[in-house]
This record gives structure tokens, C-alpha cells and sequence, in this order.
């Protein structure tokens, strides 16, 4: 084999080994990119099944604020549930009777917003005429350099069902 022969194969291989390399970093980023979807899913998921449990059992709106929503659990109001988010940290947190839930695990809460209803299925502002509210949040998770690189957007309108007439 000559020595142009050997250069030949050598930048060919090299070449070769080239898009191996390549292809194997994209498959890995995009394989982290499916983990991260997927905890954000498991998360976001769990989020809305512990919301719309407690909101549902619920007697009604008790107040709200900027910072989140307060239910009544019992018909004088002394059990409540209430679902905070801290802008500053991105949490969301669940608090009831039995203590404090950090619905933001492993990721951030990054927005938060919600409309409460009428029986009409009319924006009402009175928390006595509250008998289903629309929640509104978005989950991120973010790479090792800071950069958002996954996000959950969620949406759910539960009713209170233990609302009296």
C-alpha cells in the first residue's frame, strides 16, 4: 500500500468517524430532550390530579390573591386548601390539612394564572358565585447552562361539586 493510498483511507475513515460522532451526540441530546418531556408529563399530570381532587371536594372559593386560591373544606370554613404560587421562586405549592405539597418538583412553576365561573359558565369575580375555576400553569425545566430547553403547558377547568345551591 502506497503512501497516498494510506492518506486516502485515513481522511475517508476519518470521515466516517466523524458522522458516527455526530450522530451519536444528536441522539443523545435528543434522548435527554424525551426525559425531560417526559418528567415534566409525570409532574404536570400528578399536579392536576392532586388540584382537581382538592378543588373538587372543596365547599367553595373561600378568597384569592395574586398569590393563589383558598377553598373551604368544611361549611364553616375553618379547614381550608389552598394552592400558592411564589413568582419569585417558581413554586407551586398545594397546603391542606395534612401539610405542604411542592407540585414544582424537580422543575420550575413558571406561570400561573386562573378565571373563576358561574354555574353559566360566566367570569364572575365574586367568590360566592364560584362554582368552577380555570387554572392556567406552565412547568419548565431547564438545561445545565440556564437555558429553558423543555416546557409543560397545562390547562384545567374543575368544579366544585360540593358547592351548596
Amino acid at each position: 500500500m502506497t503512501l497516498v493510498e494510506m492518506m486516502v483511507a485515513m481522511g475517508i475513515g476519518s470521515i466516517v468517524l466523524l458522522v458516527l460522532a455526530s450522530l451519536t451526540l444528536y441522539s443523545a441530546r435528543n434522548f435527554r430532550s424525551m426525559v425531560n418531556y417526559s418528567d415534566l408529563n409525570r409532574n404536570s399530570r400528578m399536579a392536576l390530579d392532586m388540584i382537581s381532587r382538592e378543588i373538587r371536594q372543596s365547599r367553595g372559593l373561600k378568597s384569592y390573591s395574586d398569590s393563589g386560591l383558598v377553598f373551604q373544606m368544611d361549611t364553616n370554613g375553618a379547614t381550608t386548601v389552598s394552592l400558592l404560587y411564589d413568582k419569585q421562586n417558581k413554586t407551586l405549592q398545594l397546603v391542606n390539612s395534612s401539610g405542604t405539597n411542592n407540585l414544582s418538583v424537580n422543575c420550575y412553576c413558571t406561570s400561573f394564572a386562573w378565571q373563576l365561573f358561574n354555574r353559566n359558565f360566566s367570569i364572575v369575580t365574586n367568590v360566592d358565585n364560584c362554582k368552577m375555576v380555570q387554572l392556567n400553569f406552565t412547568f419548565s425545566l431547564d438545561n445545565r447552562r440556564g437555558l429553558t430547553n423543555s416546557e409543560s403547558i397545562q390547562t384545567m377547568k374543575v368544579v366544585i361539586r360540593k358547592k351548596p345551591n
